[in-house]
C-alpha cells in the first residue's frame, strides 16, 4: 500500500510547531489581559482624579476661611495648628491629584506646552526661592551656582519650573540636616544644562534605571508621593527635545540633570 503521509522524522517539527502556536496563543492572550487590566487602572484613576477634586476644594477653602477671617481671639495656638494641618494635607492631596492627571494625559501623547523666548539664568534663582523656608525648616542648605550670560531657551516657563521643583521637592526630601542641596546651570553642545544635586544617601546601582518609571520607588512604604513625580519630569523635559539622566554615589549623594536645547549662543 502507500506509505504513511507522514513519518517519524517529521514529529519534532510537528510537536515545536504545536509549541510555538501554544506560545503565540498564550502571548495573545496575556497581551490583551494586560491591555484590559491598564484600562481598567486609567478609568480608576480618572474617576478618583476627577471625583476627589471638588471635596478637597471645598475642605481647603473651609479651612482657609477659618483660618483667615475668623475673629483671632477665639482661637488657640493648637486650633490654628490643626487648621494649618488640614490646609496643607488637602495642598498635598491636591497635589498627588494633579500628579495623577498629568500622568493619565501623558498615555495619550506628550504635555501640552505654552512656548515663549524664557531666559535660562534666572530660573534656578526663582526655584530656590520657592524652597528656601523648606530648606531652612529642615536645616538644609540651599545653593544656586548659575554664570551669567546663559543662553535663552524656547519653552513653558511654568512646566520648567514644575520640573525644577520636582528635583528640588525630592532632594531636599532625602537630603538630612546639615546637608546641601546644588542647583546649577551651565550650557554645552547647543543646550542649556541644569541639575540638582544632593548629599543624601544615594541611590543604588540597581535602582537608578528605574528612578523615572511611573509609580516606581525604591522601597515600599518609602515616604513621600505616587512616585509619579521623576516621570512626569521626564516627560515634560522630553516634550521639549531635551534629555533628562541621573547620577548617583551610595552614601554620597545623587544629581539629577536635564537639558533644554538653547536658542542662541
Amino acid at each position: 500500500g502507500a506509505p504513511p503521509p507522514y513519518g517519524p522524522e517529521d514529529v519534532e517539527p510537528a510537536r515545536e510547531l504545536a509549541r510555538r502556536a501554544a506560545l503565540a496563543v498564550d502571548n495573545a492572550r496575556l497581551y490583551e489581559e494586560a491591555r484590559q487590566a491598564a484600562r481598567a487602572r486609567d478609568e480608576v484613576l480618572a474617576v478618583v482624579s476627577h471625583d476627589l477634586r471638588n471635596p478637597l476644594h471645598a475642605v481647603l477653602l473651609a479651612a482657609t476661611v477659618l483660618e483667615d477671617f475668623s475673629s483671632p481671639e477665639h482661637w488657640t495656638d493648637r486650633d490654628r495648628q490643626q487648621l494649618r494641618v488640614i490646609r496643607r494635607s488637602t495642598e498635598q492631596m491636591t497635589g498627588l491629584i494633579q500628579d495623577l492627571v498629568e500622568v493619565i494625559a501623558m498615555e495619550t501623547g506628550a504635555p501640552s506646552l505654552q512656548r515663549e523666548r524664557v531666559a535660562a539664568s534666572p530660573l534656578p534663582g526663582s526655584v530656590a526661592e520657592l524652597f528656601q523656608a523648606q530648606a531652612d525648616e529642615k536645616r538644609v542648605r540651599l545653593v544656586c551656582e548659575v554664570p551669567p550670560g546663559l543662553p535663552q531657551v524656547e519653552a513653558d516657563r511654568g512646566r520648567l519650573l514644575q520640573v525644577f521643583s520636582n528635583l528640588v521637592g525630592n532632594a531636599l526630601k532625602f537630603t538630612p540636616p546639615g546637608g546641601t542641596v546644588t542647583l546649577r546651570a551651565a550650557v554645552g553642545d547647543g543646550a542649556v544644562h541644569f541639575s540638582v544635586s544632593d548629599t543624601g544617601p544615594g541611590i543604588a546601582p540597581e535602582h537608578l534605571a528605574h528612578v523615572f518609571d511611573r509609580f516606581w520607588r525604591a522601597r515600599r512604604g518609602e515616604r513621600g508621593g505616587l512616585g509619579l513625580g521623576l516621570a512626569i519630569a521626564r516627560g515634560i523635559v522630553e516634550a521639549h527635545g531635551g534629555r533628562i539622566w541621573a547620577e548617583s554615589t551610595v552614601g554620597e549623594g545623587s544629581t539629577f540633570h536635564f537639558t533644554i536645547p538653547a536658542l542662541s549662543f
